[in-house]
C-alpha cells in the first residue's frame, strides 16, 4: 500500500467527518439518515477496490475513528442519549460498507445498497421517532403539580389557567422548528372539534415553547396562516422548556379537572394516532380522577 492511497483515505475520511458535522445542523431524523448514507457510500467506494479484509477494516477505522471522537465523545460526554443512534448506525454503515463492497457481482451490490439504504430510512424515520419518545418520557403517567409558567393569549393577555378549574385540560407543546409539530397540526384540529362539540369538559390548547431564533410574533405568524380553530398560547420564558422538563417537541401533556399533571408524553406521530390515542388517554385520566396513576 502507497502512502499516496493512504493519504487519500484520510483525506475523504475528513471530507466525510465536515459533512457529518454539517449535517449535525439538521434534525436528529435527517442527522441519522444522512451520516449513514454519508458513512456508507463513502467507505463503500474507498474500499471496493481492495479484496483483502484487513485494508478494508483499515481503511474504515480511518474513516470512522475521527467522527467518532468528535460526534460519538461529545454524544456520551453531552448525556444526549437522543443522537446515540446516530453514531451507532455511523458504525453499522461502516460495517455494511465493508461487506458489501467484497460483493463480486454488480447487480447483488446494486440489491444490497438498495437494502441498506432502505433499512437506513426505516431506522431513521420511524425506529428513531419511537426511540426518542420512549427515551424522553418512558413513564408518561404521572402525578404532579404543573410548574408555574406564563402563557400568552392571541391577543397578548395572560391566560389564567384558574379560570378553567375542573376541566381536562391538553396541552399540545411545538416550536417553531419542529416540522414534525406541523404535520400533526391537523389531527390537532380534529381532536379540538370533537371535544367541542361532544364533551365540553376537555380543552385542547397548542402552546408554543420558544426559542432564541424566534422573531417577536413569528410564532404566531407561523400558525396563523393556516387558521386553525383551536386555542393558541405563548410563552416568551426561553426557561419554560427547563420548568417543564421538555427536552424535544412535539410534546403533549394532560392535566386533569384538579390541574395537576397527569400525562407528560412525545405527541403520538404515526398516521391517525393522534385522536384515538389521546382520547384513550383523556378517557383514563377521567376515570381515575378521584383516585390517581400508579
Amino acid at each position: 500500500m502507497k502512502p499516496s492511497e493512504i493519504l487519500v483515505v484520510v483525506m475523504r475520511s475528513m471530507l466525510c467527518l465536515a459533512l457529518g458535522l454539517i449535517a449535525g445542523s439538521l434534525n436528529w431524523l435527517n442527522q441519522c439518515f444522512i451520516i449513514s448514507l454519508i458513512y456508507f457510500f463513502g467507505i463503500w467506494y474507498t474500499t471496493k477496490s481492495y479484496s483483502h479484509f484487513k485494508y478494508r477494516f483499515f481503511f474504515m477505522s480511518i474513516f470512522l475513528v475521527p467522527f467518532l471522537l468528535v460526534f460519538g465523545r461529545y454524544s456520551i460526554e453531552e448525556g444526549s442519549k437522543f443522537t446515540y443512534p446516530i453514531w451507532i448506525m455511523a458504525i453499522i454503515s461502516s460495517i455494511a460498507a465493508v461487506g458489501i463492497s467484497n460483493t463480486k457481482n454488480v447487480r447483488k451490490g446494486i440489491v444490497l445498497s438498495s437494502l441498506y439504504v432502505i433499512f437506513s430510512v426505516l431506522v431513521s424515520y420511524v425506529g428513531m421517532p419511537n426511540y426518542i419518545i420512549y427515551t424522553a418520557y418512558s413513564k408518561p403517567y404521572v402525578n404532579e403539580v404543573f410548574p408555574e409558567v406564563v402563557f400568552e393569549q392571541e391577543n397578548g393577555e395572560v391566560f389564567d389557567l384558574r379560570a378553567i378549574q375542573g376541566k381536562t385540560i391538553v396541552f399540545d407543546f411545538w416550536a417553531t422548528f419542529c416540522i414534525p409539530c406541523f404535520k400533526k397540526f391537523p389531527e390537532l384540529e380534529k381532536l379540538h372539534k370533537y371535544y367541542e362539540t361532544r364533551d365540553t369538559n376537555v380543552l385542547v390548547f397548542a402552546v408554543n415553547l420558544p426559542i432564541p431564533e424566534d422573531s417577536p410574533g413569528y410564532a404566531k405568524k407561523q400558525i396563523g396562516k393556516y387558521n386553525y380553530t383551536f386555542p393558541k398560547l405563548y410563552t416568551k420564558d426561553l426557561d419554560s422548556w427547563k420548568k417543564l422538563k421538555i427536552t424535544n417537541v412535539p410534546s403533549l401533556f394532560i392535566l386533569d379537572n384538579s390541574q395537576n399533571l397527569r400525562y407528560r408524553g412525545g405527541l403520538f406521530t404515526g398516521w391517525n394516532e393522534l385522536m384515538q390515542r389521546t382520547q384513550n388517554v383523556i378517557s383514563k385520566i377521567q376515570k381515575n380522577n378521584q383516585h390517581g396513576f400508579y
